[in-house]
């Protein structure tokens, strides 16, 4: 056990004052419910609630930094075939002469990249495509829900 890691974990948040008042609020509405901490299905609704929170935290961030551009690809992924680089490519080229400043020395590896390192397209080595995933479909369907725009800058 890295005991740096759990003690990390154990203080995380601990002296701040909002997540002392949510953890209060949290203890409440289980005693409310009649959850008593340690007890197994509380256990379950607690990680379950964490990973909702950190799902929509995920999801929020990602639409913050993401393109336009990217979020046609996903559309475009989620509907139809995979595509090769090439045809992906096209999506950032037609971005970047819309917004020819904007783009400046952003290269089309970067943009791809961006994708992949979020987690929501996937790259096929054998057969050299790209798809969307589970994460990228439902970052999609978390748009929707929300009513947010899919027509961005970039």
């Amino acid at each position: 056990v890295d005991e740096t890691a759990r003690q990390a974990l154990i203080d995380f948040g601990k002296n701040n004052a909002v997540v002392q008042a949510r953890e209060e609020s949290i203890r409440d509405h289980l005693t409310r419910l009649n959850f008593a901490l340690g007890e197994p299905d509380t256990t379950e609704i607690l990680i379950r609630n964490l990973a909702f929170a950190q799902a929509v935290a995920v999801a929020e961030r990602l639409y913050r930094l993401i393109f336009g551009s990217q979020i046609s690809l996903l559309k475009s992924l989620n509907s139809g075939p995979l595509k090769t680089d090439t045809e992906m490519m096209e999506f950032y080229e037609r971005a970047k002469r819309k917004f020819r400043k904007f783009y400046g020395p952003y290269s089309y590896e970067d943009w791809r990249g961006f994708l992949l390192d979020q987690e929501v397209i996937v790259h096929d080595s054998q057969r050299d495509v790209y798809g969307i995933n589970r994460n990228g479909r439902e970052f999609l369907a978390w748009i929707a829900s929300q009513g947010l725009s899919e027509s961005k800058y970039g």
